[in-house]
């Protein structure tokens, strides 16, 4: 076919067909290469990582999150804790004591861990910590402890209904 008896839009088309594959012959294999300077490499720890601690309470237990603002509270995890409770906080330490809880790292990350116990949340849910709270916490470096502070209750708002 001449391209002669084609439409001109194609004629246009089966011109570009041709030198394409001209250009595909006659120019051999061709191989890309990256250069991994020009990437932002990002690793798991700054992914997950967060400013602000957190600790989040559900039926199975507590999960903290440390932030970048508490490196400090790194030490909490994989170590032996205590949890206190007084009426508007919550806060975890570090224990001695045999019968303290495991604030165990979760698999894989780096920030990240959780006291399994269903008692302790019923236990935070009696205190008026239940299940599905998340609390903002930072590091007391006086008392080197983890401390969550329930949100204050803004006059004129409603309270969220649990």
């Amino acid at each position: 076919m001449d391209g002669t008896a084609l439409a001109p839009a194609d004629r246009d088309k089966e011109l570009q067909r041709r030198w394409e594959e001209r250009i595909q012959q006659e120019s051999g294999e061709t191989t890309s290469y990256f250069d991994p300077a020009a990437f932002e490499w990002v690793h798991r720890d700054q992914i997950y990582a967060t400013e602000r601690s957190l600790v989040r309470i559900d039926k199975n237990g507590i999960s903290v999150t440390v932030g970048t603002e508490d490196e400090e509270a790194m030490a909490l995890l994989g170590a032996r804790v205590e949890v206190g409770f007084a009426k508007a906080a919550m806060a975890i330490r570090a224990s001695t004591r045999p019968d303290a809880y495991k604030l165990a790292r979760h698999h894989g990350s780096v920030r990240r861990g959780t006291i399994r116990s269903p008692k302790l949340a019923r236990a935070a849910a009696a205190r008026g910590f239940g299940p599905g709270t998340l609390l903002e916490a930072r590091w007391d470096s006086r008392s080197k402890m983890l401390v969550g502070l329930k949100p204050r209750h803004v006059k004129g708002e409603e309270r969220a209904v649990e």
